[in-house]
């Protein structure tokens, strides 16, 4: 009788344990960063799809990546051979501070009296332009920012901000729609003046520890800043961008 209850008592704590560790497996969600993943090498392949009213034209791969370090900025590039971004993690947010621009041998270092919010971590809601007087918020009209819990990417589960910004004048576009978890921006979305989509912007594929032969081939001559310049934007007068 004593050998049956313990038996019993192995198979109910048993069929416990295993119920547990079916729902901590399936409920393993990722939760949202306080930061974008800046570390050298990182990089991130994306399906960039272009619309013809509102349906499938044309299909482009394209690669982003963090090709390194310039001073505390990190190189943040979609085009390493001509033009890369200075950004860095500050305050919970993702911050565009100027650009490295090379064509024709000639490196142009140019940093921005104003520069550009990216992303943000741990805010949601509207956001209030006039608590960020020293970045650039001249062309935004409004923009609100919430969370979508359990989205799924590469068969895992993220929750992910999204981010929704509307533009004062139509530039690359009207308004558009940015999602960040903890693998770094995962779409953007883009309308036109009609709210039509007109492109999507989707992550594939993270890589890490990649750099392709043109970083290897222009890192030196890159962080060699020969030109070192402040932007002079008006505050109200800069062109918002979302991207590079």
């Amino acid at each position: 009788m004593k050998k049956f209850i313990f038996i019993s008592f192995l198979v109910t704590i048993m069929t416990i344990f295993t119920s547990c560790s079916d729902t901590t497996s399936s409920n393993n969600v990722y939760g949202l960063p306080n930061e974008f993943p800046l570390e050298e090498g990182n990089a991130w392949i994306y399906e960039k799809v272009l619309y013809t009213n509102e349906l499938r034209d044309t299909t482009l791969i394209d690669t982003l990546y963090i090709a390194g370090k310039f001073e505390d900025y990190y190189l943040y590039t979609w085009n390493p051979e001509h033009n890369i971004s200075l950004v860095k993690n500050i305050d919970n947010k993702l911050v565009c501070y100027g650009h490295i621009n090379s064509y024709n041998s000639q490196i142009d270092t140019i940093f921005f009296d104003f520069p550009e919010i990216w992303a943000f971590y741990g805010e949601t809601g509207y956001i209030d332009s006039t608590y960020y007087t020293n970045y650039s918020y001249g062309n935004i009209d409004s923009e609100y920012i919430s969370i979508l819990p359990n989205e799924e990417y590469f068969d895992k589960k993220y929750d992910t901000y999204r981010r929704e910004i509307t533009f004062f004048e139509f530039y690359f576009c009207k308004s558009m729609r940015q999602y960040t978890n903890k693998l770094g921006f995962v779409c953007w979305e883009f309308f036109d003046e009609d709210n039509n989509l007109f492109r999507t912007d989707k992550m594939i594929e993270k890589l890490e520890n990649f750099y392709p032969e043109e970083i290897l081939l222009n890192k030196n001559r890159v962080m060699e800043k020969t030109i070192n310049r402040k932007l002079n934007y008006s505050q109200y007068g800069v062109e918002y961008q979302s991207k590079q």
